[in-house]
């Protein structure tokens, strides 16, 4: 380059060097300190680690390991919360034994599951709020509320009568009723089962804000969390994990014991859940998720989604699509896509389909950006084989729920718009 001179460039190769050592010496000094942190909370992780090579090499980048401490943390929580949750249980049952009309003396197991249950708690307290997981979408769990008078339980009864109910029912409804903390967590259960019940609706994060008011709370929080993992540990209610990024939502449906248990609290049976249809009609959670999140997008930009309908008939068979959507008197057929591996042959017939069905216009989302390219790109490329002409209109849902602006309403929803030729 003209005027830059030997010296010149010896100086900007020592600026060069000094620049990188100093880089590299605060990457290892935020190394050093992520794995310091992991040696106190999570020792055994790292003892895994190194059984398997990459810690003892080096080799392992301390954003990796955040990842795996984080997802450590979470299943420790899980497990400790989870085992409490069978002591007390346990505990109870012991307590209503060691009270019974023949003064049994307590079990001796009794004594060690308390303590266990104390050593648990103590462990799961001074963690912060950084370490505890957050659970679907749900906001951060706040301390356990205090017992109001409003929460009092005293004058609820299940609408069956005593004699027709079955011991592990019974023993629910007596343990919810103890007191007045436990009636607070007990009113909670009885909405969650009440809005699946209802409803049928398939996603955990709304089945917890349509019941946290109907409990006395504005927003789902820490009540309905520990109410909707009881209610799973119980056996009444199943859930099917997705995934999305950072996050794991989940989806949710009564099963045949949880469902029988809200005939005896409504007195009535309980709606076909969604969740397990929907997983029999499409390829896992994951998908489920995304057609989910998708319909609920496009409501809010004032489409009217139908989720269930008949297949279309095209010259190739039958053409079913994720949803179908209306909006200002026109009906499009809309794809939830991901990016996942099909072979090259099946994708090619479904994408003609749905290029013959549409008259050429598709509707795709995907849930996240990196993911359009990529499948707009595959999509066109196979539309350059057919004999129709092809206009693609997509959105991430990602993008869309966060950006929530007026431009989004309708038609604007859909902000990538690409065609062949």
């Amino acid at each position: 380059m003209k005027g830059l001179t030997v010296k010149g460039l010896e100086e900007l190769l020592r600026l060069e060097r000094e620049l990188r050592q100093q880089a590299e010496g605060l990457y290892q000094e935020g190394r050093d300190a992520v794995f310091e942190l992991a040696r106190h909370l999570a020792p055994d992780l790292l003892e895994a680690l190194s059984d398997a090579g990459p810690f003892q090499t080096q080799e392992i980048g301390y954003l990796d390991l955040i990842r795996l401490l984080q997802e450590h943390v979470k299943a420790t929580y899980t497990t400790y919360r989870d085992r409490i949750a069978a002591l007390e249980t346990e505990l109870y049952r012991l307590q209503q034994q060691a009270g019974a009309p023949e003064e049994q003396p307590l079990p001796a197991d009794y004594a060690a599951l308390q303590a266990e249950v104390a050593a648990l708690q103590a462990r799961l307290e001074p963690a912060t709020p950084a370490t505890r997981p957050a659970e679907d979408l749900a906001p951060e769990e706040p301390a356990p509320e205090e017992p109001t008078a409003e929460a009092s339980e005293e004058a609820f009864s299940p609408y069956a009568e005593v004699a027709l109910w079955p011991g592990w029912f019974k023993a629910w409804v007596e343990s919810g009723l103890q007191d007045a903390r436990k009636q607070i967590g007990f009113r909670a259960a009885r909405e969650i089962l009440w809005v699946l019940g209802e409803t049928g609706e398939p996603l955990r994060s709304v089945v917890l804000a349509e019941a946290a008011p109907r409990a006395g709370h504005a927003i789902p929080g820490g009540v309905e969390s520990r109410a909707f993992n009881r209610l799973v540990k119980l056996g009444w209610l199943e859930k099917h994990i997705a995934r999305r990024g950072n996050i794991r939502p989940q989806l949710v449906c009564l099963t045949e014991q949880g469902a029988q248990a809200y005939q005896l609290l409504y007195g009535r049976p309980a709606v076909a859940q969604e969740t397990p249809r929907l997983l029999a009609l499409h390829s896992s959670a994951d998908h489920v998720y995304l057609i989910l999140e998708t319909q609920q997008l496009l409501e809010q930009a004032g489409f009217y989604v139908e989720r269930y309908f008949d297949p279309l008939p095209v010259s190739g068979g039958e053409y079913v699509p994720d949803l179908i959507a209306t909006y200002e008197g026109t009906t499009i057929y809309v794809e939830a896509e991901r990016e996942t591996y099909k072979a090259a042959a099946d994708r090619r017939r479904k994408w003609a389909k749905a290029i013959e069905a549409a008259g050429g216009a598709l509707y795709l989302t995907v849930g996240t950006e990196a993911e359009l390219d990529p499948l707009c790109s595959e999509i066109l490329f196979i539309a350059g084989s057919l004999p129709q002409p092809a206009t693609l209109h997509a959105f991430a849902t990602e993008t869309v729920a966060k950006a929530q602006d007026a431009e989004q309403r309708g038609w604007g929803i859909f902000n990538v718009q690409k065609a062949y030729p």
